[in-house]
């Protein structure tokens, strides 16, 4: 999802401009913007310097296979995917923008009271004969 955010802000800066990728903790009362039950959140932000969207886009920003860009150069899933992942884990995505001055895309995603579990101290076992290596993981696709 965060990928395909910054390559969205990317793509709305053909002149070069800022990306801010940014993490924190929000705490939601009631009534918030986004319709998030009250409890507390992780917001993933994205925000570029763009082009930015009018009213228009913006409220079909998130519609399956819509997309401002030319043929060939996106599917119209990235900001779908996204929205569809926030919600399927009990959270929201909002965008705000404005023409000329840039996009912030923000994943809500709830977080937990639990505290969290220290991770287990046994030593990690290597089969007879082999070692601990490197993995190089590859993709073939440019974008990425």
């Amino acid at each position: 999802a965060l990928l395909n955010l910054a390559v969205n802000a990317r793509d709305a800066m053909p002149d070069g401009g800022t990306l801010r990728i940014t993490a924190d903790a929000q705490h939601v009362d009631a009534g918030h913007r986004a319709n998030l039950q009250p409890g507390r959140y992780v917001r993933l932000s994205v925000a570029d310097s763009g082009v930015g969207m009018d009213d228009t886009v913006r409220a079909r920003a998130i519609e399956p296979f819509f997309s401002t860009k030319g043929i060939g150069k996106g599917t119209g899933l990235g900001l779908s995917m996204a929205h569809g992942l926030a919600l399927q884990l009990g959270g929201a995505l909002t965008i705000q923008s404005r023409l000329g001055l840039g996009t912030n895309v923000e994943i809500w995603l709830p977080s937990t009271d639990e505290p969290v579990q220290a991770e287990s101290q046994n030593q990690l076992s290597v089969p007879s004969g082999r070692a601990l290596g490197t993995a190089l993981l590859v993709d073939d696709e440019p974008l990425v």
